[in-house]
């Protein structure tokens, strides 16, 4: 996983991947870690984001019994709002 989120006006831009994130593609809602601003642990934060988001892309990973419990998911300078980050920015 690597993904950033931007403060913007009324919430939080966000760009990146992740990797084998279960269900994705079945699931109206997921989490989301994303940095916000440099390094340390200190930037990390959580955000529960709809799947349904613009500029969200996801892809199924077949898998060896060609299920798709797995996908990679692609943020594209997706914007969410604020409330969708859990918790205080840069506690985690």
């Amino acid at each position: 996983m690597k993904a950033s989120a931007d403060p913007v006006p009324g919430g939080y831009v966000l760009n990146g991947s992740k990797v084998w994130t279960s269900y994705a593609a079945r699931v109206d809602i997921m989490f989301q870690l994303a940095r916000i601003g440099g390094k340390g642990k200190g930037g990390v934060c959580c955000f529960l984001i709809r799947t349904d988001t613009p500029r969200i892309e996801i892809r199924p990973i077949r898998g060896v019994h060609s299920d798709w419990d797995f996908n990679e998911v692609f943020f594209s300078n997706a914007f969410v709002p604020s409330d969708a980050l859990l918790g205080e920015e840069g506690n985690g």
